[in-house]
């Protein structure tokens, strides 16, 4: 039974499928991140629900862009942006 409890975990913790995601993730090499992901899997993020593979991939590919338009707004000083998908 889960108890809903809010856990800190440290890398060399977490399944290795995790970190192979969350590698790739933060490389913005989204063939690699979509390989961690069944293709019945569900991400729900924002309120948005994206089921299967391919919703996933698109999902990866808008999230890394949007990531990217923030750092270079802090990088640059300007305003942050939203990127619209």
């Amino acid at each position: 039974m889960h108890d809903n409890q809010p856990r800190t975990s440290t890398p060399d913790t977490l399944p290795e499928v995790i970190t192979h995601y969350l590698t790739a993730h933060r490389a913005h090499d989204t063939a690699t991140a979509i390989t961690a992901f069944t293709r019945e899997a569900t991400v729900i993020d924002d309120g948005n629900t994206y089921g299967g593979t391919e919703a996933i991939r698109e999902w990866l590919g808008r999230s890394a862009t949007d990531v990217l338009a923030e750092r270079t707004a802090e990088e640059t000083g300007q305003a942050q942006e939203t990127v619209a998908g």
